[in-house]
């Protein structure tokens, strides 16, 4: 699989380092890099957003991680993003996944590991560096349970979105239309309390609506 991947970050031998175990040990191509977030966002406007990964870090001059993200999810919604940062701390970790952030890798990860994080976001799940899980399970134990339950036809949606599925891929199993697919993603969305797929599906684990 083809997959263009940009890096964002403000040291430039991260960036060269990263984007030398990517292109070297996969088939990925880094097309572009950014030293922040101002120069990535400008970058994808200027080139109609040609980019299918972002390898974001949190802190950075002029526009911060989460700015970039924001504006991301406004705007290139087919983007996936993961924060590649140095923060190990709940309350960037929790931040990041309330912004709907796609991946958070720890930026000591092992080259394997980074490589197989890409390729998980790239089908359209999430990967949260292992390193990570206690805080996870702590974020989890935090959501609070929906007042509405999710009808049958709804578990049989965000359990596919939970496997990384696109919605013309779940109106295909299901026999049914793209917009009724996105009708009821609506629908999941507003019982959930949650704005996006990673966040739906994480919220519907945890209280017991589908098993994953």
């Amino acid at each position: 699989m083809y997959i263009r991947i940009g890096i964002v970050d403000d040291h430039n031998v991260m960036r060269d380092g990263v984007k030398n175990i990517i292109e070297f040990n996969s088939d990925y191509s880094v097309i572009f890099q950014a030293s922040n977030g101002k120069e990535c966002l400008d970058y994808l406007e200027e080139n109609h957003c040609i980019v299918d990964i972002l390898l974001l870090d949190i802190c950075m001059p002029k526009l911060d991680g989460f700015k970039v993200l924001e504006t991301i999810k406004k705007r290139y919604y087919h983007i996936r993003t993961i924060f590649l940062t140095s923060y190990e701390d709940n309350k960037h970790f929790f931040n990041a996944l309330d912004s709907g952030v796609d991946g958070y890798l720890l930026k000591n990860i092992g080259y394997d590991e980074l490589l197989y994080a890409i390729s998980e976001v790239s089908k359209g799940l999430a990967y949260i560096d292992k390193r990570m899980n206690l805080s996870f399970k702590e974020y989890v134990s935090d959501i609070e349970i929906p007042k509405e339950k999710l009808t049958k036809r709804e578990k049989e949606i965000i359990t596919y979105v939970a496997a990384g599925k696109l919605n013309k891929e779940i109106a295909f199993e299901l026999e049914i239309r793209e917009e009724t697919v996105k009708n009821h993603l609506t629908r999941i969305f507003h019982k959930l309390n949650v704005s996006d797929r990673t966040q739906a599906a994480i919220c519907a684990f945890k209280n017991h609506f589908i098993d994953i």
